[in-house]
């Protein structure tokens, strides 16, 4: 990979991966204490809105990057946990993690359309480990797109 690529997932990587549960403040051997939610009082959501806010923008990234894979309702649930200052700082880390996975989806940094799509491949996998359905940092915020059933065949006349 070329040292741009590199770049990107390396932004990525330290934003999402590294600093998230030690970002303002939060408690790193506690980062995702339980709070309740609007719909769904039995999800774990993190208390640091910062955090939240890299989950959301990295839920939003994998909708828009990952081809077959969707956000799921529990997305909403989560921006919707946060009000006044800790929802301007869950919306400024959502933004700067959407904002490199737009990166990614440009592939302005890759030298070549085989090092974007291992990028992008490499960044969806990762996403899909820590907010998919058995993720092991925020799990069910993203899901694969379900199958859609096969049309039946129309009926002889």
């Amino acid at each position: 990979m070329a040292g741009r690529a590199r770049e990107v997932i390396g932004v990525l990587a330290f934003a999402i991966l590294t600093s998230v549960p030690t970002i303002a403040g939060a408690d790193p051997a506690q980062p995702h204490a339980t709070a309740a939610t609007v719909n769904n009082p039995t999800v774990s959501f993190p208390t640091n809105p910062r955090e939240a806010g890299a989950r959301y923008g990295q839920a939003a990234g994998v909708a828009l990057v990952c081809y077959g894979m969707i956000t799921k309702p529990t997305v909403d649930d989560l921006k919707a946990h946060y009000t006044g200052d800790d929802l301007a700082a869950f919306d400024d880390q959502a933004k700067l993690i959407l904002d490199s996975w737009k990166q990614l989806l440009s592939c302005k940094h890759a030298t070549g359309p085989n090092e974007c799509k291992i990028s992008q491949g490499k960044s969806c996998y990762e996403a899909n480990l820590e907010i998919g359905m058995t993720g092991t940092k925020l799990p069910g915020l993203i899901d694969a797109k379900p199958e859609k059933a096969a049309a039946a065949p129309a009926a002889a006349p």
